[in-house]
């Protein structure tokens, strides 16, 4: 199982996508100045009095459940044909978090009146979905594999 290099690319995403949860995809700066950033888990004011303003429960979820869908497919490394079908929807699930990761950020700037930035983090969905691309590609290469030998038989 962790022989394989799709293992090595999904276990790659699921750390991307993991780091979500903690470091902030997104800053906000609203008209009196003041400093937000966002992450999966919601929007947080950051300086000496620090808390959560705003639950990002859509983001949390979905999250989530691409977090259990890589796992799933790292564990279904027998069943090729299913856990090709389950990468595919990984790939696109963090396609779509990505879409709602923006949306999001632009939303809460806007109800705020201010100006954000994009940081580095907003990136890791994409990236998981192209390490996702990858492992797709290579369970399909491991499928021929497989096929080649049974007509060898």
């Amino acid at each position: 199982m962790i022989q394989r290099i799709q293992t090595f690319y999904l276990l790659v995403a699921e750390i991307l996508i993991g780091t979500l949860f903690v470091s902030p995809f997104g800053k906000l700066v609203d008209k009196a100045g003041a400093d937000f950033t966002t992450d999966l888990l919601g929007v947080h004011r950051i300086g000496a009095n620090s808390m959560l303003l705003q639950s990002n429960m859509f983001l949390t979820i979905l999250g989530v459940v691409i977090l259990i869908l890589i796992l799933v497919t790292i564990i279904r490394y027998k069943a090729r044909n299913s856990q090709q079908k389950i990468a595919f929807i990984v790939l696109f699930s963090c396609l779509v978090l990505a879409g709602f990761m923006f949306l999001n950020v632009r939303a809460v700037a806007e109800q705020m009146v201010g100006l954000y930035t994009l940081n580095l983090a907003f990136i890791f969905p994409i990236i998981a979905a192209v390490l996702t691309l990858m492992a797709i590609r290579g369970i399909r290469k491991d499928e021929a594999l497989v096929r080649s030998i049974d007509r060898i038989r």
